[in-house]
């Protein structure tokens, strides 16, 4: 696959280590790329690869290389939305106005050996392909394709066209070529009206579904390629608000995260934390056959959560951190029995995490 970009200008003339922490060369020899890269897309358009090193040492540093936008000369760069494919090699960044950008970047093993040769990931991105939409644009997120496959991407687009919500997907498979790809813009499928502006939309491990959250309903849409768009209706118990909530109307969900497990589980299950802005977070069970096999109440958590919510693996337990911006956050440890416990408790603000 050649590594120059096939839409557009290649305007990335390599990238950098910032700060004093790039190693020698020497040092570079005996370390690899991390397995989990963290990615920034800031407003000038440009990339930021970041990672965490520890020397033999036991001294540990911050790693970032920076890869100019390769549309350089825009007004507003597209980044309102930012959504990376299940299987790392994709990205794709979009403005709420229409304007969608599919990037595809090189395989992990072509970036370690950038970062092993010369310090950082000096060319990252392979190819990118700009596809307008005719509407606005309010989700973007990619699916999982069927457990065994490794190769096909799938990318949704919740588009408003005339107070009209759509449901796009482009399908393809890796090293496609993106003008091919995104050469026409595809009509979609209308969502019920009940589900056409949702807060959140998560895509699920299993039969290419998401998780459709709305303010007064969350529903599954399941097989999502084959056009089928009748909701399944989530049932979850009423919680009224708690303390933490601020407002007049009733408590939004403002964020989810999933648990990690082995990477067998969700090849025919998921699990998802929901979180509620006064405190309250459900856990979903998800099977490959039944699609929802439950949802449970697992407390009051008794701070507000905004959109710092995230969870760690322990041994025994899932650590959730959360946080929000009118109170102090706090870390709790969630049982197997789904009991809980507080871990500790600090004040935390909002990030977004982008896995490699």
């Amino acid at each position: 696959m050649s590594n120059d970009f096939r839409a557009g200008n290649n305007r990335t003339k390599g990238s950098h280590i910032t700060g004093s922490s790039s190693p020698s060369f020497s040092e570079r020899e005996c370390f690899n790329l991390p397995p989990q890269l963290l990615i920034l897309l800031l407003e000038t358009g440009d990339f930021v690869f970041l990672f965490l090193r520890q020397t033999s040492h036991g001294v540990s540093s911050f790693i970032s290389s920076v890869v100019p936008s390769p549309r350089q000369g825009l007004a507003v760069h597209p980044g309102f939305h930012f959504a990376i494919d299940p299987t790392s090699r994709y990205m794709a960044a979009a403005s709420s106005e229409g304007l969608c950008v599919i990037y595809e970047l090189d395989t992990f093993k072509s970036l370690e050996r950038q970062y092993q040769t010369s310090g950082s990931l000096t060319k990252p991105l392979i190819t990118y392909r700009p596809r307008a939409m005719t509407g606005v644009i309010h989700k973007v997120e990619f699916l999982f394709p069927g457990s065994q496959d490794t190769q096909t991407v799938i990318l949704v687009l919740l588009v408003i066209r005339a107070g009209v919500a759509r449901v796009v997907t482009y399908e393809w498979t890796h090293g496609d070529d993106l003008n091919l790809v995104f050469s026409e813009e595809l009509a979609g499928f209308r969502l019920p009206p009940e589900h056409k502006m949702p807060l959140l939309l998560i895509p699920l491990t299993v039969k290419t579904s998401f998780l459709s959250v709305s303010e007064n309903s969350i529903a599954v849409f399941r097989d999502v390629l084959h056009g089928s768009f009748h909701p399944e209706l989530v049932s979850t118990t009423e919680r009224e608000k708690t303390m933490y909530h601020h407002g007049t109307g009733r408590p939004l969900w403002t964020a989810w995260t999933r648990p990690l497990r082995r990477k067998a589980f969700y090849q025919s299950k998921d699990n998802i934390y929901l979180a509620r802005e006064d405190g309250i977070i459900f856990y979903f069970e998800i099977d490959s056959d039944e699609i929802l096999e439950s949802s449970l109440d697992v407390g009051d958590y008794s701070t507000n959560i905004s959109t710092a919510f995230a969870t760690v693996a322990d041994t025994f337990s899932d650590i959730l951190i959360l946080g929000g911006s009118c109170g102090e956050g706090s870390i709790w440890a969630v049982s197997s029995g789904l009991s809980l416990f507080p871990a500790h408790a600090h004040l935390l603000y909002a990030y977004t995490l982008l896995p490699y």
